[in-house]
C-alpha cells in the first residue's frame, strides 16, 4: 500500500502505553487517593492532586514505570496499520531523559521502527512540532489539542471518560475517541 503524504501525531503516555498504572500506584501510596489509571493524564491529575504533587510524582517515575507499562488495547496493531499510510510521529511531553525510555518501550514492543520520529514537546506545542502537513493529532490531554495553530489538523481527544463539557474546554472541532478502533474508523 502506498504511503499517503502527511503525518499523524500520536501521544505516548495514555494513548500508546498505559503508563497511568504507575502514577495510580504512586498516588495511592503517597496521597492515599484512589484514581483510575485512565485519569492519570496531566490535566486530570493536576486538578485532582495539584500541580506541585504532580511534579513530585513525575520526578519519582523511573525507567521501569515506562518499560513495564502495557500497551493500550489496539495500539500496537493500529500503529502498524497507520504506518502503512502515514508518517507516524510520536509526540510526547516527556523531557530529554524520559523520552529515551519511551523510545526503548516502542522498540521493545515491536513498533519503534514504524515511527518516523519520537519528539519531545516538553515546552512546545505538539502541533507546531508536527507542522502544517500534519493530518491528525491524537492525545489524551486536551491542552495539546486546543491551540488554533494549523486549524486544518484533525484533533482527537483520546480517553475512556470524557467530560460532557468538552467543547467548553477545547472547542467544538475536537473529535472524542474512546479507544483505538474509534481512531482507526475515523482515519481510514
Amino acid at each position: 500500500m502506498e504511503r499517503r503524504r502527511g503525518k499523524v501525531g500520536v501521544d505516548f503516555d495514555g494513548v500508546i502505553a498505559n503508563t497511568g498504572n504507575a502514577k495510580k500506584l504512586w498516588i495511592k501510596n503517597n496521597l492515599n487517593l484512589d484514581i483510575s489509571s485512565a485519569d492519570c493524564g496531566r490535566s486530570m491529575l493536576c486538578s485532582a492532586i495539584g500541580a506541585e504533587q504532580y511534579e513530585i510524582m513525575q520526578r519519582s517515575m523511573r525507567i521501569d514505570d515506562t518499560l513495564l507499562a502495557d500497551p493500550l488495547p489496539g495500539a500496537i496493531d493500529s500503529l502498524k496499520q497507520l504506518s502503512e499510510m502515514f508518517d507516524v510521529i510520536v509526540v510526547t511531553s516527556r523531557g530529554t531523559e524520559k523520552i529515551g525510555w519511551a523510545k526503548i518501550w516502542l522498540k521493545n514492543n515491536g513498533v519503534g521502527y514504524l515511527c518516523s520520529e519520537t519528539l519531545s514537546a516538553q515546552n512546545r506545542s505538539k502541533l507546531s512540532l508536527l507542522g502544517e502537513d500534519a493530518i491528525c493529532l491524537v492525545d489524551d490531554d486536551y491542552r495539546h489539542l486546543s491551540p488554533l495553530l494549523y486549524s486544518q489538523v484533525r484533533r482527537m481527544w483520546f480517553g475512556h471518560l470524557m467530560p460532557t463539557h468538552k467543547e467548553e474546554l477545547c472547542g467544538p472541532r475536537i473529535e472524542v475517541v474512546s479507544d483505538w478502533p474509534s481512531v482507526m474508523a475515523r482515519l481510514l
